[in-house]
């Protein structure tokens, strides 16, 4: 068995939708730059069947080395959309679209050694597959067909207990899918749920060619709030070229508190910042059995999938020294074990100044006192000296 590399394609994602079998971003047809004749041909061909899928540019060139030609640069350059989350789609559109083309120029013999960087433009990453100094894989894999990859998605999602509100498969550059997968409530807390990443797309594996496809994977909250996203690509050009991705959108509104969190919470809070010169340890107890505590235990219920937000347990992140949290006890009745940083760093303000609470609120207290025992001493002093008069 041989499996190929994995490196970072696209990045942290947010909300919006735009991608695959939804209408292209534009209509018009993209400009062709630097097309050769049979360049051309594959373009046309291209977007007869697919569209342009957003894209605004498509351009050639040649690759030298020491002033001799390697072969042909395909890049496909669209623009950026008002949220990172369409952004991200519509680079991988692009990115789909260009490996497309790849695909067609190499079955008609034209040596094809890498995609971008004419799409950077549109994130910050250019969409490039192969590397300059190695032409695309002599050996692509076997690509599942459209229905056969829909119904994989639909059969890993069933037995690995995750909802799919969506699954759009299409037999472009191999074969591509959009997956959107609703977590629900009682997921929450269930690390057993937080696998999507191998559960959807897993690696090139030659002992199962119905692995090699292309991906775009987002993941929401029971409310619908996109938390993560990311990015995949497995294509006929380049092998596997995989996973980035983060949390993605901003707090939604404060929902209900389910009756499933109706026990007792009770949560230990451990903050530690490792950062040259700003090294120190925080703790604190977010008891909920405490009045004093009642609108920080309200927020952290009502908001619970922003301080709580479930982190992937296969996130192949190594991650950076940095701030780190970990939360331990009871969460609603429910024991919870998290802990975020490095690569889930988004709930890191959050619990800080949920442990920094109790103490900005003491200091306040211990200010507000100073000041009116001041205004106290003061008042007496006043009233301690003699008065004086003007007799008329």
């Amino acid at each position: 068995m041989r499996r190929r590399s994995i490196r970072p394609l696209l990045g942290l994602v947010a909300a919006a939708s735009a991608l695959l079998a939804v209408a292209p971003v534009r209509a018009s047809v993209p400009t062709v730059v630097g097309a050769r004749p049979a360049e051309q041909a594959a373009v046309d061909a291209t977007l007869r069947r697919f569209g342009a899928m957003g894209a605004v540019e498509i351009s050639f060139a040649t690759e030298t080395r020491q002033g001799v030609g390697r072969g042909r640069v395909v890049g496909v350059r669209c623009t950026p959309g008002r949220t990172v989350w369409t952004t991200i789609a519509r680079r991988w559109n692009a990115s789909v679209l260009a490996g497309e083309i790849a695909r067609r120029l190499r079955d008609a013999g034209v040596r094809v050694v890498g995609l971008g960087p004419a799409n950077a433009p549109c994130g910050a990453y250019a969409v490039a597959r192969s590397s300059p100094s190695a032409p695309f894989a002599s050996d692509p894999p076997a690509f599942p067909s459209p229905a056969a990859l829909r119904a994989r998605m639909i059969e890993r999602a069933a037995a690995a207990g995750l909802r799919l509100r969506k699954v759009e498969a299409r037999g472009i550059d191999g074969a591509a899918v959009h997956v959107l997968v609703r977590l629900r409530e009682e997921q929450l807390l269930d690390r057993s749920a937080h696998g999507w990443i191998s559960t959807l797309i897993p690696e090139i594996d030659d002992d199962d060619p119905g692995n090699a496809y292309s991906a775009l994977l987002a993941v929401e909250s029971p409310d619908g709030r996109r938390l993560y996203a990311y990015a995949y690509e497995v294509t006929a050009n380049a092998g596997n070229v995989g996973p980035f991705g983060g949390i993605a959108e901003a707090p939604a509104a404060r929902p209900a508190i389910p009756a499933l969190y109706a026990g007792a919470t009770r949560l230990e809070i451990t903050y530690r910042s490792f950062r040259p010169g700003y090294e120190r340890t925080s703790q604190g107890v977010l008891d909920c059995a405490d009045p004093a505590r009642a609108g920080a235990c309200d927020r952290v219920l009502r908001h619970r999938w922003e301080y709580l937000v479930p982190v992937p347990t296969d996130n192949q992140c190594t991650g950076i020294d940095g701030d780190v949290v970990s939360i331990v006890g009871t969460f609603g009745g429910i024991p919870v074990e998290a802990r975020y940083g490095e690569c889930s760093s988004r709930p890191l303000d959050l619990w800080r100044h949920l442990v920094d609470e109790p103490r900005s609120g003491r200091a306040r207290a211990g200010r507000a006192a100073q000041t009116s025992a001041a205004a106290a001493s003061s008042r007496a002093s006043d009233s301690s000296r003699p008065s004086s008069s003007i007799d008329s």
